[in-house]
């Protein structure tokens, strides 16, 4: 009677132990990967934010696009060197005029955040 049960049985402590070992260095793994993909997420969602922060800023300047103040030393899009900073990002721009067609300007963003 004792053999049978033995024999029927689900499975030995031995059996039990090895799929337990092998089940938490599979979760070990896949856990130390998540882990590590972590900081590179935080990195692109601030370049995210920086990259949304700088296109509001340039829908800003194309606000100010007016025949009125298009040369004047003053406003924001005056050929130069501009800074803003806020919310944490520093906004470095640069206006330049352009050579060929006549009243076009280039600017250059260079946008930078804490780490």
């Amino acid at each position: 009677m004792l053999r049978g049960i033995k024999n029927n049985g689900f499975a030995s402590i031995t059996e039990v132990m090895v799929t337990a070992v092998i089940f938490v260095l599979a979760t070990a793994g896949i856990l130390t990967t998540l882990s590590a993909l972590r900081p590179h997420a935080m990195e692109s969602t601030d370049a995210i934010d920086a990259t949304y922060f700088g296109r509001g800023i340039l829908d800003d300047l194309r606000d100010e696009v007016d025949a009125t103040t298009w040369n004047n030393p003053g406003s924001r899009l005056a050929p130069g060197t501009h800074s803003w900073v806020e919310g944490g990002y520093t906004v470095n721009y640069t206006v330049t005029d352009l050579a060929a067609p006549a009243n076009v300007r280039h600017v250059v963003m260079n946008i930078t955040w804490p780490d």
